[in-house]
């Protein structure tokens, strides 16, 4: 009588194995799947949040942009009342003599006076403007920055 091993109809170890990785590589590809699905509605949930704020504040100003608005008549007295005080833009300033347009002129034409006062709200300092303040400036601006 032949003495049967237990053992002699499994397959060798290295088989189970190699079918344990196997298993295992697919499942971690089913898991990458997920998490880049994840990711892609994760990315596009912030871009839709980001796009509807910035609609929103677009949408905050109640000034309707004038060709009209002049320095003279509209934004002198802005200035004036906003960027004159505590001696920052004042007579013989020198961080800018914004008292009159020639003097604020130079500000306008290079860009830093739209980019400090309007884009990054950085101005006036120790003061704010209101969004209708803002709006008027940047209209004037926009349209040419009439003095007259």
């Amino acid at each position: 009588m032949v003495h049967e091993n237990s053992t002699a109809n499994c397959p060798p170890s290295s088989y189970y194995f190699s079918q344990k990785i196997f298993l295992y590589d697919i499942y971690k590809k089913e898991i990458m799947k997920y998490r880049v699905v994840l990711s892609l509605l994760g990315l596009m949930l912030w871009g839709v949040s980001c796009k509807k704020s910035s609609t929103t504040s677009s949408t905050d100003s109640t000034t309707t942009c004038s060709s009209s608005y002049t320095y003279s008549a509209d934004i002198k007295s802005i200035i004036d009342a906003s960027c004159l005080g505590s001696g920052c833009h004042g007579s013989g300033s020198g961080r800018g003599d914004f008292t009159t347009y020639a003097g604020l002129k130079s500000y306008i034409t290079n860009g830093s006076f739209k980019r400090e006062v309007v884009t990054n709200k950085t101005m006036p300092q120790g003061s704010s403007l209101s969004t209708e303040q803002r709006s008027k400036i940047s209209c004037w601006l926009d349209n040419g920055a009439a003095e007259k």
